[in-house]
């Protein structure tokens, strides 16, 4: 009998068509309430996780009868089953898997057990023969010459037949006592071997990582496997993304800025001793926006710009719920010494009214024609030996041009603790040649001066 419809008669009827309206309008109204919430419906039918309903015990439990069953072993890795089929973050993931390793791996181990220790019970029955000829053949020796020794003394006519045969039954006897130490050798040989060959049986299987991927990809998730062809269980624990909110996930990468040098900084430890080992000599400042920030998925980032002790630097904070998470910085150029650009390039033009006004191109050509005057004076003063006073500008200009860069650098080189001999040094001979009055030889001449000094 089918069933297709349903039909109410009686007085009854009534009441029982009002009771289901308003069941099924209370079900409608909840399916309702349940979307415009955005509920996860399919979180009232899904597979829950190990991680919430138990630990390793639990999967095992669940794939008893594949872990239990000897004919699953295979001399091909594989997944015989996966549990649950989804996991989230925190949660755990259980895999069957079997042929870590081959059945004729495992054999060859047994094999190898077997064949070693036929081969000390082999040695075993050969060092039993080669100490019972020995023993045998002493005996025999101490017979003859017992008999040799009444024959001597009974004067018998056979006393040199005797003492013949003894001789060689000794030499008999030293050869079958080395067959025996021979025998001892190689027994006590084959004897390790088995015992080498037992202790790694009696190890069992060594242990191997088998890494996890995930859709054909590499994952950082490892679990301990035992190196053999028969099922078994791995799990791997899925745990939160490092972010913000753990003290590993702190980067800082910093180029010259605070280091003097390229070093990233990991961790909160890591930061934490670099701006510690930096922050007195850098005497950072002035840190600001170099933009408006953005931000997205709850990470804000933006540009920035900074002062310290000897420059500017720039770089880019990125935060995560309010708390630092990576950031770089960079030092781009020092105080004092910036590069004549934007607002500090020499003006092209002058506008205005101005008494005997210059072109860019004409004050240029002003300064070129007055670089080589004073190039010609210098030179006329060196081959002339004198030095007249418009040209002792110029040979000040030349010796800054020596000296300067040394300066800065040792500067530099002080400012962040390091030892720079070698450049302390070279400092000083350039001192010591400019007030020597050589000011305005050019830079070859400190070439002869060390030269000078080398042959004193």
């Amino acid at each position: 009998m089918t069933l297709s419809s349903l039909t109410l008669y009686g007085p009854n009827a009534t009441w029982w068509a009002r009771g289901l309206g308003i069941v099924g309008g209370a079900l409608f109204a909840l399916c309702l309430g349940l979307l415009a919430c955005d509920f996860p419906l399919e979180k009232l039918f899904a597979e829950k996780s190990p991680a919430t309903v138990g630990n390793g015990a639990t999967c095992r439990t669940h794939f008893d009868e594949l872990l239990r069953s000897t004919a699953n072993a295979s001399d091909k890795s594989s997944i015989l089953g996966v549990w649950p089929t989804e996991v989230r973050l925190a949660g755990r993931l259980c895999l069957v898997v079997t042929g870590i390793a081959s059945k004729g791996s495992e054999s060859q181990l047994v094999a190898t057990l077997n064949e070693k220790k036929y081969g000390a019970d082999r040695a075993k029955q050969r060092y039993d023969s080669a100490v019972s000829a020995a023993t045998n053949a002493r005996q025999e020796l101490a017979n003859a010459e017992a008999k040799a020794n009444v024959a001597e003394r009974e004067k018998a006519p056979d006393v040199e037949q005797l003492r013949a045969s003894a001789l060689k039954l000794a030499a008999d006897s030293d050869e079958k006592e080395k067959l025996r130490t021979a025998a001892f050798d190689a027994l006590t040989v084959a004897n390790k071997a088995y015992e080498d060959a037992a202790a790694e049986a009696n190890r069992g299987a060594p242990v191997v990582d088998v890494t996890l991927f995930l859709n054909e990809r590499r994952t950082p998730l490892i679990a301990k496997a035992m190196a053999t062809s028969g099922p078994q269980l791995l799990t791997y624990e899925f745990g939160q993304i490092a972010d913000a909110n753990t003290d590993d996930a702190k980067f800082w990468r910093d180029l010259v800025a605070f280091s003097w040098n390229i070093t990233t900084a990991e961790g909160r430890d890591g930061v934490r001793d670099l701006l510690e080992a930096t922050l007195a000599h850098t005497d950072p400042q002035g840190l600001r926006a170099a933009e408006p920030p953005t931000g997205a998925d709850g990470v804000d980032e933006a540009w920035i710009e900074f002062e310290t002790a000897v420059g500017r630097g720039r770089g880019h904070l990125r935060l995560q719920d309010g708390k630092g998470w990576t950031l770089l910085t960079t030092l781009y150029e020092l105080t004092g010494h910036e590069e004549p650009v934007r607002d500090r390039r020499p003006k092209g033009a002058e506008h205005g009214i101005h008494r005997d006004r210059e072109t860019w191109r004409d004050r240029r050509e002003r300064e070129a024609r007055e670089r080589l005057r004073q190039a010609r004076g210098h030179l006329a003063q060196a081959f002339a030996g004198a030095q007249p006073p418009a040209s002792r500008q110029v040979h000040r200009h030349v010796a800054i041009a020596k000296v300067e860069p040394l300066r800065l650098a040792q500067a530099a080189a002080g400012a962040t603790g390091a030892a720079t001999p070698l450049g302390k040094h070279a400092q000083e001979i350039y001192k010591a040649f400019d007030a020597a009055g050589h000011g305005g030889v050019d830079f070859s001449g400190i070439i002869q001066h060390v030269r000078s000094l080398a042959g004193k």
